[in-house]
C-alpha cells in the first residue's frame, strides 16, 4: 500500500495534478480477526469500527491529526465543500473542514454505526463510551430478526478500559450513563432512517 500510494502521489506531482487533486485513504470497516466473535469484522469493538482516514490535497494540507470523531457520512459533504460545491440538504453527514482550523463549535462528537449479517445491531461511539444494542437472534444464518426491538448488548468505558475487556452493559453503577446513551442512540436511529424501535435495558444479575 505504501509503495502504491507513493507512486500515485509522485505521479500527481509530475503531472501537476497535485495542485487540484484531493487524495483520501480510508476503508469501510476494520478487522478483529475472530478475536471478538466467530467471524471477523461485525462487532462494536474498536478493531471493527475504527478505520483509517488520511486526506491530502488543497484545503487539507495542515499536517495535523484531528481528535474529533468523524464518520463515513461526513466524507461526501466535506469533499464537496473542499471542491467549492454546494452540499445537498438531503445529505446526513457534515462538512468537517472547520475542524482542520480547530473550529469545533457545534460539532456533534459522536459516531452512529450499524451492524448486519452476523448480528443486527446499532451502536454509538463517543469519546468516552462505546454503546451497542442488538436485535434478538433468530435461527438461521440469513434469517432477519424483526427490527422493532433491540436489547442493550455492550457498553465500554474507553477511558478506563481502552482495550474493551469489561462489558458494563446492565451493571448498576452505569445505569445513568446507559439511560443517556440509550436516548441518544434512539435519536440517531430516528434521524438516520426513521427507525422507531424500542431498546430494552440489559440485566446483569451480579451488578
Amino acid at each position: 500500500i505504501d509503495e502504491i500510494a507513493g507512486t500515485l502521489r509522485q505521479t500527481l506531482v509530475e503531472t501537476g495534478l497535485d495542485k487540484n487533486t484531493i487524495v483520501m485513504f480510508t476503508s469501510d470497516h476494520g478487522n478483529h480477526f475472530r478475536t471478538r466473535n466467530a467471524e471477523y469484522k461485525r462487532s462494536p469493538h474498536e478493531s471493527s469500527i475504527h478505520i483509517p482516514l488520511i486526506v491530502e490535497g488543497p484545503g487539507f494540507n495542515r499536517g495535523i491529526e484531528v481528535p474529533e470523531l468523524v464518520s463515513h457520512v461526513d466524507f461526501a459533504p466535506t469533499l464537496l465543500s473542499a471542491a467549492g460545491l454546494e452540499v445537498p440538504a438531503s445529505m446526513q453527514g457534515h462538512n468537517f473542514l472547520p475542524l482542520l482550523d480547530r473550529r469545533t463549535e457545534g460539532w456533534r462528537n459522536e459516531v452512529f454505526f450499524e451492524m448486519s449479517e452476523y448480528m443486527i445491531g446499532r451502536g454509538l461511539r463517543t469519546p468516552q463510551y462505546t454503546y451497542a444494542v442488538a436485535a434478538p437472534k433468530v435461527p438461521g444464518f440469513r434469517a432477519v430478526p424483526t427490527l422493532d426491538k433491540y436489547v442493550e448488548y455492550m457498553l465500554y468505558d474507553l477511558y478506563a478500559d481502552p482495550y474493551q475487556q469489561v462489558n458494563l452493559a446492565g451493571r448498576a453503577p452505569y445505569q445513568k450513563i446507559s439511560t443517556e446513551l440509550r436516548q441518544r442512540i434512539r435519536a440517531r436511529m430516528r434521524e438516520a432512517s426513521n427507525e422507531q424501535s424500542t431498546i430494552e435495558p440489559a440485566w446483569f444479575p451480579y451488578s
